[in-house]
């Protein structure tokens, strides 16, 4: 039987501010979701099909905004992008290959070990975004 694609892309539409520790990001700006796994409320995505996905995730920042990748409820990846402090935003992605199965939650989120400074930037040049998909 074929494998249905899966394939999941969201973004932010403006700059986020205020961040706090363990923070979920809810991405605004849903551009791909095959399997409508996503729900923009909560940040959560649930993987309706087993197998081995490709997940990567870009966060441009001001300031210091530490981020992890949570799959059922355990850290599976992280990103520290910190900026040099003159205004300019520094970019960071994280890249995950993992085997996941039915119902599993991933979630990005600030880290829960340090406390986010600065913003999250949205802009014609770059996206805080999150990718998803089955390979």
């Amino acid at each position: 039987s074929a494998t249905p694609t899966v394939a999941f892309h969201a973004c932010f539409n403006n700059d986020v501010n205020y961040l706090g520790r363990n923070q979920n990001l809810l991405f605004d700006k849903v551009l791909v979701d095959t399997n409508s796994g996503y729900t923009q409320s909560s940040g959560t995505y649930s993987i309706r099909s087993s197998g081995f996905y490709v997940i990567t995730w870009l966060t441009p920042v001001v300031g210091n905004i530490p981020f992890e990748l949570i799959v059922n409820g355990e850290t599976r990846g992280r990103t520290d992008p910190s900026s040099t402090g003159n205004g300019a935003s520094q970019s960071t992605t994280g890249v995950a290959l993992l085997s996941l199965y039915e119902n599993d939650i991933v979630i990005l989120r600030t880290h829960s070990d340090a406390t986010p400074t600065g913003a999250l930037v949205n802009n014609k040049w770059q996206d805080s975004c999150l990718s998803l998909w089955k390979i």
